[in-house]
């Protein structure tokens, strides 16, 4: 499972910008996780910056992992 502990990992799943809204509805919205690890993946600046918009409001997230992105 993809989410345990507070911990939605979605790394090396060969994700993209296009994959943005759907782990915003439900990573981030419905599953409130605390931890966030969406590295090794195919994300810009452009799903990063739709990441860190929706996240402006968020006090349930304390740690995104974003590395080894594009």
């Amino acid at each position: 499972d993809a989410y345990a502990n507070g911990t939605l990992t979605l790394s090396k799943m060969e994700l993209n910008n296009h994959d943005m809204a759907i782990i915003i509805q439900r990573g981030i919205r419905e599953k409130q996780c605390a931890h966030l690890d969406l590295g090794t993946n195919m994300i810009t600046l452009g799903g990063v910056r739709t990441l860190v918009e929706n996240l402006t409001s968020n006090t349930t997230i304390t740690a995104l992992f974003l590395n080894d992105n594009d």
